[in-house]
């Protein structure tokens, strides 16, 4: 049996979980002669007022962080040794794991490579895990990484 992935899905955040993602899902698209997809999701400001100042405000931020996230974004796709046309970037707003599975069946993503952040017990109920909800609801297989361990893909040497 074959596996097929034409389209590979990385969201970042920026944390040194996404580095072990980031290269895992580099080798598998390498391997298999994917695209790989880099997505990061900007979660709006909740507004606490109701003034159009507060909006205002709420807005600017969200223009803010998307602006600096596609700089980011820009230099880790730039870094990535794939040939230009296997590689892009995509930067939205939204709650990471609505969005993660959202624009993973807009843009036909094959697998979605996702490093967790190793919550557990009571951290774990109060804040939730993204990496679960976007196993629950992706249309397409979900890796997901753990923290502490060796990458599934190492390099080569």
């Amino acid at each position: 049996m074959s596996i097929s992935l034409q389209r590979i899905l990385v969201p970042m955040d920026f944390s040194e979980h996404t580095d072990m993602a980031l290269i895992t899902a580099h080798h598998l698209a390498d391997h298999l002669g994917a695209e790989l997809r880099l997505l990061h999701v900007v979660e709006p400001l909740r507004s606490m007022g109701i003034s159009n100042y507060g909006h205002e405000i709420c807005r600017n931020w969200e223009v803010s962080q998307k602006e600096a996230a596609e700089e980011l974004m820009h230099k880790a796709c730039d870094a990535i040794p794939l040939p230009a046309d296997r590689r892009d970037f995509r930067t939205v707003s939204g709650r990471p794991a609505d969005a993660i599975p959202a624009v993973a069946k807009e843009d036909g993503v094959d697998l979605i490579v996702l490093p967790t952040h190793g919550r557990s017990g009571l951290e774990q109920l109060v804040v939730g895990s993204v990496a679960e909800r976007v196993v629950r609801n992706a249309h397409c297989p979900v890796l997901t990484l753990k923290p502490f361990g060796r990458p599934l893909a190492v390099e080569a040497r």
